[in-house]
C-alpha cells in the first residue's frame, strides 16, 4: 500500500517522530550535497593544472636544447 508521494507504508510508520531526529535527518541530508569539490575545486584547478602541464611538456625540448643535454651524447 502507497501512501500520497509514493513511499510504503511501512516506511512511514518508521519515520522519525522527535524534532532532534528530524533535524539530525536534515543535517545528514544537507552535508551529502555540500560533499564535492565545487565549482573551483572541481572545474578552475584541473583546467590549470592541465594547461601548465602542457605548456611545461611543449617547453622541455626548447630547455633541452638550449642546455646543450644532447650534445654530448654518444653516438
Amino acid at each position: 500500500m502507497s501512501t500520497h508521494n509514493g513511499t510504503d507504508a511501512r516506511d512511514a510508520s518508521l519515520a522519525p517522530s522527535s524534532a532532534s531526529a528530524r533535524m539530525a535527518i536534515k543535517l545528514r541530508r544537507a552535508k551529502k550535497q555540500r560533499e564535492g569539490y565545487g565549482t573551483f575545486g572541481g572545474v578552475f584547478v584541473p583546467t590549470l593544472l592541465t594547461l601548465l602541464g602542457v605548456i611545461m611538456y611543449l617547453r622541455l625540448g626548447w630547455v633541452i636544447g638550449n642546455a646543450d643535454l644532447g650534445a654530448d651524447a654518444p653516438g
